[in-house]
């Protein structure tokens, strides 16, 4: 069994302090984690919202196609630019539909990642550096 060692009052304020110390800058890197975690959507939002106008394009192009007038002296040759609107405009939307299934896969495994790196800092399997520790623990003994 190991002697226990008796600390003085002064010796449990330092302890305390850098306690508060270590327990603040976990709470800072897991902020940083959290806020990372909660913009990162922003490019999805924005590349649905692109494709969201695409797909509405695409609509348009079908139905002007569908409204051409066969009798008009012109039908063929705005059936071929109608027809040339249209394949430009799909290969967008599929463009758009890839590039949304690989950011929403790649946000899964990006918080995936932070909320397992979270974990770690809230479990303590993360350390912070005791130079910070004992740097911060400085400071609010000093401000006591």
């Amino acid at each position: 069994m190991e002697p226990t060692i008796q600390l003085n009052p002064l010796q449990t304020a330092v302890q305390e302090c850098r306690d508060k110390a270590r327990n603040i800058l976990r709470m800072v890197k897991i902020n940083n984690l959290l806020q990372s975690k909660f913009f990162a959507p922003t490019d999805l939002k924005e590349l649905e919202r692109v494709l969201a106008d695409d797909t509405k394009q695409l609509a348009r192009v079908n139905y002007r196609i569908s409204k051409l007038d066969e009798l008009n002296p012109d039908y063929e040759d705005l059936k071929k630019d109608e027809g040339d609107a249209k394949t430009y405009v799909e290969k967008q939307v599929k463009e758009y539909t890839e590039s949304v299934t690989k950011e929403k896969e790649r946000l899964e495994k990006e918080n995936t990642r932070l909320d397992e790196e979270i974990a770690k800092w809230e479990s303590g399997e993360n350390k912070v550096r005791i130079e910070d520790v004992n740097h911060l623990a400085e400071e609010m003994i000093r401000k006591v």
